[in-house]
């Protein structure tokens, strides 16, 4: 895999720098992108510092296509015209990095549209379409045939919709936001320009190659303005409504010595999709508080870093679907304290199910996308139990429950350190009534209870009918 990066400055055109064998400094880059094609024709991947504001998007994805490398994986830099050299060669690195974790792009993942920023001399030709990266379902892995709606749930711009236990989903409307990426329950969705991989290299190259403490910000790529503040660096997503709470810890466990993630709204993003940001924050700041760790390290805002990183730890899939868990329980393991923590930016949900209102249908299990919740049989008992580390919290379990306006199911949004050690317990369990005749199975006892509470005394002659023999036999003598 070779990745070529192409600088934007003021020098003489195609120097090669120096320590940096694929890294070459182009004059008036931004207003020449055809250089692509002269620099890049041997590359796979491509990585462009241009100056914020002074380049053209179409013009430059033309080159990188003209030279057989994917459009949507070009890795911008956006810098400003006295930037420092430090900064520079550590935000390098970390594009450098993220350019090099890019998996590749189908052609639904691509959605052309006309140029939003055009230069004076771009005026006097035809505009080239600029393309831009969007979600794709993957059908075989989503459980929309189990009832799951999750991505529908959360699109600002019902992108997504649910019919007939399939996911629809419609490109020309989605304004990418990445909240379905991370809220999929299955990670059925992905986006080529914003993977967990992508993420986790960008951001361990970047602590990796600072001499210095930093600081990683996560933010809108619609914002109008770059994080100034010292040894702060940005990472780059849709938009940070999408970055769940466990996301910022794990760049602490990476090592990076402060971490947060910037509201869309104040960088120009009008997509009003703050509060999800400040709860991610909020809920990532409540696990350090709670676990006796400095709160510092998650400021609101890019600050002075006055402080140490954590110490590092390897986490395996820090970023992904099976990620959440694992940072919590790491952080917990780090500090040496136990943990309960109830937030509604919590990515981990826990269940709690009333014995007295639930009738062990077994519904909420059949539904969950993720086997958190799992109803099984044993001879004359059916068992339903719960794991927190399988539950993302996506909710698609309680509206499926029949008895919920009894309170039978509750989710919370909530981190249990000892929980998630245990693992799998059971929340309910009962008996089996067997039919009488031919031995097989009715239904759960809670069940037929509540049948008969429904049916009342008046049809008591009924409920005994049902509750001694399945339906097979009940026409029988």
């Amino acid at each position: 895999m070779k990745v070529t990066t192409l600088l934007c400055w003021d020098g003489p055109e195609g120097l090669h720098a120096p320590d940096h064998k694929d890294l070459y400094t182009v004059n008036n880059l931004c207003r020449h992108p055809d250089t692509v094609e002269r620099l890049a024709a041997d590359s796979d991947r491509l990585v462009l510092a241009l100056h914020h504001g002074d380049y053209e998007l179409a013009p430059v994805q033309t080159g990188a296509r003209a030279v057989g490398i994917d459009p949507l994986g070009v890795e911008i830099l956006e810098m400003s015209l006295d930037e420092d050299d430090e900064w520079l060669q550590v935000a390098l690195a970390g594009a450098e990095a993220r350019a090099g974790a890019f998996g590749g792009s189908q052609p639904e993942h691509a959605r052309p549209s006309f140029p939003k920023r055009l230069s004076r001399r771009s005026l006097l030709t035809t505009p080239k379409p600029e393309y831009e990266a969007v979600p794709m379902v993957d059908h075989g892995v989503c459980a929309a045939d189990d009832g799951c709606h999750a991505c529908a749930d959360v699109c600002p711009q019902d992108a997504y919709s649910w019919s007939e236990g399939r996911i629809r989903f419609d490109k020309d409307v989605c304004l990418p936001c990445g909240r379905c990426l991370t809220t999929c329950p299955t990670g059925a969705i992905d986006n080529p320009a914003v993977t967990p991989q992508a993420i986790e290299a960008q951001i361990t190259a970047l602590v990796e190659a600072s001499a210095r403490p930093l600081g990683i910000a996560f933010v809108c790529k619609r914002r109008t303005e770059r994080v100034s503040a010292q040894d702060w660096y940005e990472v780059e997503v849709p938009c940070t409504a999408m970055v769940p709470g466990t996301w910022i810890l794990a760049t602490l466990l990476r090592g990076a010595a402060a971490a947060t993630s910037l509201p869309c709204s104040a960088a120009g993003c009008s997509l009003e999709q703050d509060a999800a940001t400040i709860d991610a924050v909020e809920f990532a700041r409540s696990i350090l508080e709670g676990l006796q760790l400095d709160t510092r390290q998650i400021p609101e805002a890019p600050t002075a870093i006055s402080w140490q990183p954590l110490e590092p730890v390897e986490i395996t899939d820090a970023f992904g679907l099976d990620g959440p868990p694992k940072v919590v329980a790491a952080l917990a393991d780090l500090s040496g304290t136990t943990l309960l923590v109830s937030h509604p930016g919590s990515p981990i949900g826990d269940i709690a199910i009333d014995a007295a209102s639930c009738t062990l249908c077994t519904m909420c299990s059949e539904t969950c996308p993720t086997g958190a919740l799992e109803g099984t049989s044993h001879d004359d008992r059916v068992v339903l139990s719960f794991d927190p580390n399988l539950c993302t919290a996506c909710a698609q379990c309680v509206p499926t429950c029949p008895e919920r306006a009894r309170g039978a199911i509750k989710l919370t949004h909530m981190v249990d350190v000892d929980a998630l050690a245990t693992g799998r317990r059971t929340v309910n369990e009962g008996t089996t009534l067997m039919c009488e005749s031919c031995g097989g199975t009715i239904a759960p006892s809670p069940m037929m209870d509540r049948i008969g509470s429904l049916l009342g005394e008046e049809h008591a002659a009924t409920t005994a009918i049902l509750t001694r023999r399945c339906m097979d036999c009940r026409g029988m003598g």
